[in-house]
């Protein structure tokens, strides 16, 4: 069945852009209902779950292979078929509940699988913008876990609405890393507006360096 199932998830991947997803999965759902259905009718409940569950592990890892194979370039287009077949077999697998719960379906290595098929099936400029967002969700993660040992910044921003002008005042820092044989730093802070696509015009900015510290004091202001 594993060769099979190979076939079918190539079908879905190589078919023509104008194919929608439901042509080229279906094929996959045919063979899958004409495999199941006499496990289905004979075996108890059990069985059936230990088999589904099997048959599952296999198309997550047919499905990692298309993502992760670079020898095979494929378009965004084929992505996106991906990502929304991935979608169909676990409505498929989870059949109503009547299959394989969906807590079951969602194991570490198939949301392995819907994010790397997110992130080829985006264009660029949003990549970009969901790196953004990546690092600022880490950012509070840290922040909230009180595990950073980077030190604290301080600072307050504010908006003018009617000057379409950013406001930023870079108050101070708190225990920062040493970063010196000394056992000290000479810390300054870094504006930038990211990504650089949508500010194209804004350029970056800094504070001035305070010489020996790890608690520096700067109380500067800047306009982006």
């Amino acid at each position: 069945m594993e060769m099979e199932l190979k076939q079918y998830l190539f079908h879905i991947v190589e078919a023509p852009e104008a194919s929608t997803v439901q042509d080229t999965i279906q094929p996959l759902f045919t063979f899958l209902d004409n495999q199941l259905l006499p496990y289905t009718e004979y075996l108890i409940r059990q069985n059936v779950t230990r088999l589904l569950e099997l048959i599952w592990a296999v198309l997550i890892d047919q499905l990692l292979c298309e993502v992760e194979d670079v020898t095979s370039p494929k378009s965004i287009a084929s992505y996106i078929r991906l990502l929304k077949a991935l979608d169909g077999l676990v409505d498929y697998f989870n059949n109503e509940g009547h299959y394989l719960p969906k807590d079951m379906l969602k194991t570490e290595k198939y949301r392995l699988v819907k994010k790397l098929l997110k992130y080829q099936s985006t264009d660029t400029q949003s990549l970009i913008k969901l790196y953004y967002q990546e690092k600022v969700q880490e950012q509070d993660r840290a922040n909230s876990s009180n595990q950073s040992d980077l030190g604290k910044l301080y600072c307050r921003a504010y908006y003018h609405a009617k000057e379409e002008t950013l406001y930023i005042e870079i108050i101070s820092c708190k225990k920062l890393r040493p970063c010196d044989s000394n056992g000290l730093s000479d810390p300054y802070v870094e504006l930038q507006l990211c990504p650089k696509f949508l500010y194209p015009h804004i350029e970056k900015q800094q504070t001035t360096v305070i010489k020996k510290t790890l608690n520096p004091q700067f109380n500067e202001k800047f306009e982006l």
